[in-house]
């Protein structure tokens, strides 16, 4: 993972407009989870991703579902909890009813960061890459 790939996927949550499989494989590509392929000779081949340790991803839709998300917040960087809502405004003068999301410290629950986005699943992805970004950074 670099930090040039990880703020051009920053660049590209921002500017979704929706849930984007490839912006799914593109952020799992960025964290080294690699493609798993099982080709029985059918011609029904299956696609996953796997953690490193050989445990199966159980939902690689990142961008549309926060329960897969989540699972790689907790993964990636334990210890940071998460919200995710709509119905705010916020201080930057953002519209009070786009999906807004944070990744919180675990002391005090301040918000480290956030994002606005058109669902809160992208909302939290964009959150995850802006973390990510911010700790290639203090490398």
């Amino acid at each position: 993972m670099t930090l040039a790939s990880l703020e051009a996927l920053e660049a590209r949550i921002a500017a979704a407009t929706g849930p984007d499989r490839e912006i799914d494989a593109e952020l799992f590509d960025a964290l080294g989870i690699p493609v798993r392929e099982f080709d029985p000779g059918d011609g029904d081949v299956s696609q996953w991703r796997e953690w490193p340790d050989g445990t199966k991803v159980a939902n690689t839709r990142l961008t549309a579902s926060i329960d897969a998300i989540v699972a790689l917040i907790t993964r990636k960087l334990p210890g940071l909890g998460w919200i995710a809502r709509t119905g705010i405004i916020g201080g930057d003068g953002r519209g009070k009813d786009e999906p807004y999301a944070a990744l919180l410290s675990s002391q005090g629950g301040e918000a480290l960061y956030s994002s606005y986005a058109p669902t809160p699943a992208l909302a939290l992805s964009l959150a995850f890459v802006r973390a990510m970004r911010a700790k290639e950074e203090a490398k």
